[in-house]
């Protein structure tokens, strides 16, 4: 499905990712694990378009992607869910929701989509006319999700989407996550919770200093001596 080869994004002379080569298979979870600062956020953003490589090679099911446009890009179903979200406070949900079906292609699914969106997440089925502002941060979370929905998703690409919500908000996202992953769209994940990727993910990337530190199964990463260690606070 995805296919990142060699990858070197440059913020002006700081060189945030060197060299990365990841891969997102069919109906696959792959999460990027790792501390804040070392390039998870970067290799979305260069993935989405909105960062362009310096060197490397992104394709999406075989196709060349890395010097696309942002909404040419959107258009073959790849997709993020940027940290936080970004909804427009002062718009409904519903209205939220629907500018993720501004493409011809996504527009003509939209009820489709919508239906999906509200399956996966049903506590928004009675707040579609609610302004965005009066939601909770779980719910504004989910709604961030749904809109990548609407945008007719194969590959949604999710930042952080667990960070700065409480422990019972941050599940209830996570339930409507594992609801999208039955539905067999790919996700590439960032996520620092290790509790959701070991729901979530099949395989997983640790990204440290811009690099691959480690990759494999999930278990196999999660048992990792070093990983229990600096990660998960085992001895």
């Amino acid at each position: 499905m995805l296919e990142v080869q060699d990858l070197h994004v440059n913020y002006g002379l700081f060189e945030a990712v060197k060299g990365i080569s990841l891969e997102v298979r069919d109906n696959e979870t792959v999460a990027l694990l790792g501390p804040n600062g070392h390039g998870k956020s970067t290799i979305l953003r260069a993935i989405s378009g909105l960062i362009r490589p310096r060197s490397g090679t992104i394709a999406f099911n075989s196709t060349k992607i890395s010097q696309l446009k942002p909404p040419d890009i959107v258009k073959m179903g790849v997709i993020q869910v940027p940290e936080g979200g970004h909804l427009f406070p002062e718009m409904t949900v519903k209205e939220n929701l629907m500018l993720g079906a501004y493409s011809p292609e996504a527009w003509k699914h939209r009820e489709v989509n919508m239906h999906k969106v509200l399956e996966i997440f049903p506590n928004l089925r009675d707040k579609m006319s609610r302004l965005c502002l009066n939601l909770s941060g779980g719910e504004r979370r989910a709604v961030a999700v749904g809109r990548g929905l609407m945008s007719a998703a194969k590959l949604l690409m999710l930042d952080e989407p667990s960070l700065g919500l409480s422990p019972l908000l941050a599940q209830e996202v996570m339930r409507g996550i594992r609801n999208i992953k039955a539905t067999g769209i790919g996700i590439l994940l960032v996520e620092e919770n290790t509790r959701y990727i070991r729901e979530l993910a099949d395989r997983i990337y640790l990204i440290e200093q811009g690099k691959v530190a480690l990759e494999g199964e999930k278990e196999e990463v999660l048992e990792n001596s070093y990983i229990k260690k600096a990660y998960l606070g085992i001895v």
